[in-house]
């Protein structure tokens, strides 16, 4: 029985945090359950872009300013408290205490008659400082004189949490681990899908329940454990690990960040909490709540869909949509003259000749996997000084590939401000000695594209300004080269497979005269024609377990897919400007022919080992290409000819061509070695 709650769509939910990883997937999910919802951010352009957006009421405070927080609660029936101070320094324990004691007050002199939080496990041996902060905040809660629910997990798998990306890039980046010891403490994970189960459902609970609750997933593994099982699930490798006790969670967050996206002042907390065993030890929810749909999910299925969202870019939010601790926020005064500051401006512009949408599909999709136009080494030193410094670096990346919202990240840049078609604003939250903003805008003059940028930096003392001039000479190479290097990928790109916007970018000149890189290319020239020779021996094989299984459409349309495929490898050789080996091709053709005769009674013509032999061969050649696809994605931050979606596609396309194998191998092997019966004295001959 449920109590405490107004008719249906009357009660008011408000959601701290909207703009973050948790927050802004709980929005959506109280939507589709009918609620009104409220959400308070310190800024409401953060969360302006979002899909749901236009169906939620936004309200500006900050937790740690009582009397704007007493103004978000107003009217509130249930609030969800989902703020954690995490990478913001050693005082982030004091701000998270005073937010959650300012919240938990005004939550009471505003009649709020639920409140939720998430926070973490909390066992009782010491806690590190990350775990008994979230603690902390969870008994102040507790403690407000409103019926409150602390929901304790431990790691959070799914697509975009820091956690999922920590482990996921460790898994994935070293086959063999040089390990620390926590990798063998006890953790229960968590998917993401079942914490918002749990977030939405416990709002009906009765008024007199105000407590904690454990929640957790099926499986209690070692973090070990979850990194060999991620391995399996994401097709690698068996993964080698070797733990090493004396390696320290300062050590190991230096680790983490010189490996993963996660910067040292977040990968910190979450390794030291790693040191403690986290595992429910009651299920006590279960007496109020049903299980999610379908049941828990378990730790192997909730990578499964992690990862097909980070393949077909369906990312809702990610754990950098949070502010970086310390980085600017202010957004670009509008001011001309600066107020009497400094202002160090580098603009140009160039005529385009693409239309102006082309021109901005390359601008939205800057960035993470396409790089930034210019001198990749340059950006790579500069994200790489910036982690050595402490900042966020390069690897942030983007939460999807083609577009963009206010808030979210790209790289060591954050999106203040984009006006679709026409500007895009990024703010820097790399470590400088100023701020700094850059500007990309489309425009058209005269019938004609213009693509204007201009990056501008504010000095902070005389660091800022020694910083600025020590640069000025390579801003032809890094400005200058972006410049030319956007304007001629729109002049250049065309539209991938499947219609959508894609890029297939010409080799820029703007880095060729800066790096050698005729070796890298040459190189990539004779890879890629060795994976087109073979692929031509693969359509072969394809073509012919097609003609040998006329009635199916599935082998048909295998066949068409593999000739496709084929197709593809000659177009990145031709888009790049390599040269074709067809010899290589006609060899392979010819070796795939002779290959064909065998030593079973029947010299050429088809036996039944013939369907299994063909279909093992046909895995392989598919596991050669699924591997040749992955390849091209690794070093696709090097070769800005690479087109990242379409080489994507193509990788899940392999992926699907290998089910389809297995299961017709399968279905061979069980027909062939089958007893004859004698109903049929056909199938007792060696040859058909």
């Amino acid at each position: 029985m449920m109590g405490g709650q107004r008719d249906g769509d009357a009660r008011v939910f408000l959601v701290t945090g909207a703009s973050g990883y948790i927050g802004g997937r709980l929005v959506p999910e109280l939507l589709r359950a009918g609620h009104r919802v409220r959400c308070m951010v310190r800024s409401a352009r953060r969360v302006r872009d979002h899909p749901w957006a236009g169906r939620v009421e936004v309200v500006e405070a900050d937790a740690t300013d009582r009397e704007s927080t007493r103004r978000a609660l107003d009217g509130v029936d249930v609030a969800y408290y989902l703020i954690h101070a995490i990478g913001g320094g050693a005082g982030f324990a004091e701000t998270d205490r005073v937010a959650a004691r300012n919240f938990a007050a005004a939550a009471c002199e505003g009649g709020v008659r639920r409140l939720v939080y998430l926070g973490g496990m909390d066992p009782e041996e010491e806690l590190s400082p990350h775990l008994s902060s979230r603690a902390e905040v969870g008994r102040i809660l507790l403690d407000a004189g409103v019926p409150a629910v602390w929901l304790r997990a431990a790691v959070i798998t799914g697509s975009g949490s820091a956690s999922f990306e920590m482990l996921r890039y460790l898994t994935e980046r070293l086959p063999v681990m040089v390990t620390p010891r926590w990798v063998r403490s006890r953790i229960q994970p968590i998917a993401i899908r079942d914490v918002l189960h749990y977030l939405v459902a416990v709002a009906d609970l009765p008024e007199d329940v105000s407590r904690g609750f454990d929640i957790g997933g099926p499986d209690v593994l070692t973090y070990a454990d979850m990194m060999r099982r991620y391995a399996v699930v994401a097709g690698l490798r068996r993964r080698i690990i070797v733990p090493v006790p004396a390696l320290s969670p300062g050590l190991s967050s230096l680790w983490v960040g010189a490996v993963t996206p996660v910067p040292g002042s977040i990968a910190r907390p979450l390794v030291e909490s790693l040191r403690n065993e986290v595992v429910c030890r009651e299920h006590d929810v279960g007496r109020y709540v049903p299980p999610p749909p379908g049941g828990p999910t378990g730790f192997e299925r909730a990578v499964e869909l992690a990862l097909r969202r980070v393949r077909d870019a369906d990312v809702a939010t990610r754990w950098s949509s949070a502010s970086v601790p310390g980085a600017p926020s202010d957004p670009l005064p509008t001011d001309p003259d600066w107020a009497g500051g400094s202002l160090y401006t580098d603009e140009r512009s160039r005529a385009v000749d693409a239309p102006a949408e082309r021109l901005w599909t390359v601008i939205e999709g800057i960035g993470g996997d396409h790089g930034w136009y210019s001198f990749p080494l340059a950006w790579r030193v500069r994200g790489v000084v910036d982690r050595l410094v402490g900042g966020v670096g390069l690897r942030r990346g983007r939460r999807d590939p083609r577009r963009l919202r206010i808030g979210e990240t790209v790289d060591f840049w954050r999106v203040e401000e984009i006006d679709p078609g026409r500007l895009l604003r990024l703010r820097a939250e790399m470590r400088l000695p100023g701020l700094a903003w850059l500007e990309l805008r489309v425009s058209e003059r005269d019938g004609r594209t213009e693509y204007v940028q201009r990056a501008l930096f504010h000095p902070l003392g005389l660091a800022g300004h020694a910083y600025w001039w020590a640069f000025r000479p390579f801003h032809d190479v890094v400005f200058g080269g972006m410049c030319r290097g956007i304007a001629e990928a729109a002049q250049g790109g065309r539209i991938s497979a499947g219609g959508r916007a894609g890029a297939v970018y010409a080799a820029w000149d703007g880095y060729r005269r800066w790096m050698d890189v005729s070796r890298s290319r040459r190189l990539l020239g004779i890879y890629l024609n060795d994976h087109l020779a073979a692929a031509a021996g693969g359509v072969a094989l394809a073509r012919r377990l097609a003609r040998a299984h006329r009635g199916s459409d599935e082998v048909a349309r295998l066949a068409d897919d593999v000739a496709a495929d084929r197709g593809a490898l000659l177009d990145i050789l031709m888009s790049l400007g390599l040269p074709v080996r067809r010899y290589k091709s006609l060899a392979v053709a010819a070796a795939e022919k002779a290959g064909r005769a065998k030593l079973n009674g029947g010299l050429i013509r088809h036996s039944p080992l013939s369907d299994i032999v063909e279909l093992e061969a046909m895995t392989i050649a598919v596991e050669g290409k699924r591997t040749g696809w992955r390849t091209l994605l690794t070093v696709a931050d090097q070769e800005p000819g690479l087109d990242i979606e379409r080489l994507r596609l193509l990788q899940a396309r392999a992926d699907d061509q290998l089910a389809l194998l297995e299961r017709l191998r399968a279905d061979a092997i069980r027909d062939t070695f089958r007893e004859p019966s004698a109903a049929d004295p056909a199938e007792t001959s060696l040859t058909r």
